[in-house]
């Protein structure tokens, strides 16, 4: 019986870690202080309790972002966009060959 293949998104099928070099390298905001969003109301608004709109704000304002709640998304998915072209490759040989390949993963 043939199997199937779950890739993971974030550092799998796209490259990791490319907004928090950007937020560091271009804006000064740290992992450290934008750690308290993500591993609090970042995870609810994944799970679907929260609006990312509505609880981002307040840490804009507390990392001194200068733009706009949606200049800040905006820029967050378009540093995130970076395919990672090679297991994308893998992927296109395994499914060639009649694997089945899943995303399994709780990226945004």
């Amino acid at each position: 019986m043939a199997g199937a293949v779950l890739f993971d998104v974030d550092g799998v099928l796209v490259h990791p870690w490319r907004f928090r070099t950007i937020l560091w390298r271009k804006y000064r905001i740290s992992s450290r202080m934008t750690e308290p969003f993500f591993r609090g109301p970042f995870v609810d608004c994944l799970e679907g309790r929260a609006d990312l709109f509505e609880v981002l704000p307040p840490f804009l304002k507390s990392w001194r972002w200068s733009g706009s709640t949606r200049q800040f998304v905006e820029t967050w998915l378009d540093a995130e966009n970076a395919p990672h072209q090679e297991v994308l490759d893998i992927v296109k040989e395994l499914r060639g060959s009649g694997i089945p390949c899943f995303v399994a993963s709780t990226q945004e």
